[in-house]
């Protein structure tokens, strides 16, 4: 992951709790991290397909000048006498926010090791999609809007996620004693 990435700590007392007892009947805390990492990456995958942050707010929509970058221009969108060509018009319809190549969602993964887990992506320019603010060149400096899919508007997981967390970290606790 970049060294832009976007950071959460979980303070959450039940989570350290859980993470103390496993520790204490001798689990493996970094295959506990690992399944809640591959919750967490699965649940930005949905988030990608749904078009939806975390608090369940819909992405903006894409701006005028992305949705005509993407369909190569007004000669090949707009029929001479205006309106949109069919094929233009089917574009538009199919296509999907944050997802022109796949590769922003593609790039979300984890990284587990006994002492902590790291959710993110390596792609630099996810964070401006994660937080939203002033993107762009020097000459033609815009305002992103935040489309997270990793954190909540208050920067921590959503409660769907965190109860995922918590029940993947319980299950942790019932296996057995080493």
């Amino acid at each position: 992951m970049s060294s832009d990435a976007i950071s959460i700590r979980v303070d959450d007392a039940r989570v350290m709790d859980l993470l103390g007892r496993i520790q204490e009947r001798g689990g493996d805390l970094k295959t506990a991290f690992a399944d809640a990492g591959e919750s967490l990456v699965s649940a930005i995958q949905a988030r990608f397909d749904q078009e939806k942050d975390p608090d369940g707010k819909e992405w903006q929509d894409l701006s005028y000048s992305t949705v005509m970058s993407r369909l190569g221009g007004s000669r090949k969108t707009f029929k001479k006498k205006g309106g949109l060509r069919a094929k233009a018009a089917r574009s538009i319809s199919a296509m999907k926010i944050l997802s022109a190549s796949g590769k922003l969602r593609r790039s979300y993964v984890y990284q587990a090791d006994k002492d902590q887990l790291r959710v993110g992506s390596g792609k630099k320019y996810a964070a401006i999609h994660e937080k939203g603010g002033e993107a762009g060149r020097k000459s033609h400096r815009f305002q992103m809007p935040r489309r997270s899919a990793l954190t909540t508007s208050k920067d921590q997981l959503n409660d769907t996620d965190m109860g995922e967390v918590l029940t993947i970290l319980q299950s942790h606790m019932m296996e057995p004693a080493r």
